[in-house]
């Protein structure tokens, strides 16, 4: 194994699936580092991104499942499996998807806590309250290319039985 360069590892290794590279972290010291490296996962996603397969993200009954759908000449097959997260990283029942970004998924559970999913790592990352109680929240996710981090932005509207309604913003870096 160290007869091989970093490189072709480091190929080799992006074009796996991330099921795959989270069990590969625990081989080496070295492997671990590079999986985890910024540069590599952005190799991956880029990668990923140009993949002609679809994949559809199903989640309900406390239950979320990955399905891969591979067209070929004679048809369409599917793959599906279920994705398994930590109990301490579990988002409870999803009740609303409410949008997505290269990968990572807003969602709102039913206990109406927000929730940043990476279905791919099973890590979930819950959002502090909206600033105002009994308001209507619209939420937004995105990728700020200045800073390479992904955000969510938050409106809440507290509409106070008047055609004005005072609006909040507040934006969380992941």
């Amino acid at each position: 194994m160290q007869d091989l360069s970093d490189d072709i590892i480091l190929d080799v290794l992006s074009r796996l699936p991330v099921v795959s590279l989270s069990r590969f972290r625990c081989v080496s010291k070295s492997w671990r580092s590079l999986i985890s490296h910024p540069h590599f996962i952005k190799t991956h996603l880029n990668r990923s991104t140009n993949d002609k397969h679809e994949r559809l993200l199903l989640c309900g009954n406390y239950n979320w499942f990955s399905v891969e759908i591979i067209s070929s000449q004679f048809g369409h097959q599917s793959l599906a499996a279920r994705l398994n997260f930590a109990p301490d990283r579990n988002p409870t029942c999803c009740h609303e998807i409410c949008c997505s970004c290269d990968g990572l998924v807003l969602m709102l559970d039913v206990g109406l806590h927000y929730f940043v999913v990476n279905p791919s790592t099973r890590e979930s990352r819950e959002l502090p309250k909206p600033p105002l109680s009994n308001a209507f929240d619209h939420y937004g996710l995105g990728y700020d290319s200045s800073i390479d981090d992904y955000k969510v932005v938050n409106i809440s509207s507290y509409d106070r039985e008047t055609e004005c309604a005072d609006n909040v913003v507040s934006v969380y870096a992941l």
